[in-house]
């Protein structure tokens, strides 16, 4: 792994039940590497909640400062909650992704990719 210069992104590998999980360059500093099986994503249960430019995610119970309807109200069985973690909903073509803390930016994409099986 490359050092962490704070300026160049850093490609992070972990092994995880049997499969080689890659987040691409776009790592968030501290968080740990997660993937999901799902093409969309659908299934990503983990606890990323940063968007690959490092923005916090905004709670999917919270409706400040981005009113929504992904309530889990509204998209059950989805993963959403009293939490602030990535997740996709809605199927959204490039993967998890969440409303974002920052009132001008209303939502982002999430530092999480595919998992890919391990071969060796």
């Amino acid at each position: 792994m490359a050092a962490d210069d704070g300026l160049h992104p850093i490609m992070w590998c972990v092994l995880f039940m049997g499969f080689l999980c890659f987040q691409f360059p776009h790592g968030v500093r501290g968080q740990a590497s997660e993937c999901y099986f799902d093409p969309l994503g659908r299934d990503y249960r983990g606890s990323v909640n940063q968007t690959i430019n490092g923005m916090e995610c905004q709670s999917w119970i919270a409706q400040y400062p981005h009113e929504h309807d992904r309530t889990l109200e509204n998209y059950p069985d989805t993963g959403l909650g009293e939490h602030n973690y990535c997740r996709n909903p809605d199927d959204a073509p490039r993967g998890p992704w969440c409303y974002t803390t920052n009132p001008e930016i209303r939502f982002e994409y999430c530092p999480v990719s595919i998992c890919v099986q391990y071969t060796s």
